[in-house]
This record gives C-alpha cells, sequence and structure tokens, in this order.
C-alpha cells in the first residue's frame, strides 16, 4: 500500500541565505520526497511525500518540520475515495 500526504509549509528567510540553503531545496533532499515547488497564498510551499505506510510519511513530514527555515507545516494525508 502506497501512503501519499502533502505538508504545506511556511519559510523564514535568513540574513544571507543562498539559494540552495532554502528550505525548499532541503527538502527535496529528505527521503520519499516525490515532488517539492513554492507557492502562493497562505504557505510558502508544498511537498509531495509518499512512503509505505502512515509512519514513514509522518518521519518525513517530521524532517520537513525540523528543517532550518521552516516556521510552520500542516500535514495533509491522501485518504482513500
Amino acid at each position: 500500500m502506497v501512503v501519499r500526504a502533502t505538508v504545506l509549509f511556511r519559510e523564514e528567510l535568513r540574513p544571507g541565505q543562498g539559494y540552495n540553503d532554502r528550505p525548499l531545496e532541503q527538502a527535496k533532499r529528505v527521503p520519499g520526497v516525490k515532488d517539492a515547488f513554492l507557492t502562493i497564498g497562505r504557505f510558502d510551499g508544498a511537498v509531495l511525500i509518499e512512503g509505505r505506510d502512515y509512519h514513514e510519511c509522518s518521519v518525513a513530514a517530521l524532517k520537513i518540520n525540523q528543517i532550518p527555515g521552516i516556521r510552520a507545516t500542516e500535514t495533509m494525508f491522501e485518504v482513500a475515495s
């Protein structure tokens, strides 16, 4: 079974922060991340993750939340329709 989730995040810009140091680029390197992109609106970006189970997705979401420069996240798990 494949479990999918979307992690929305708010970014906190830091002085002297280079492009490769941005939270988005760091999030792309987290195991389980399938895509990540910037957004316009209440959140600064979105990260799509996949895992074998909810635990695996939760671990990836927690790693994203701990990236320096990310000040808030909201995780939404996909549900079967």
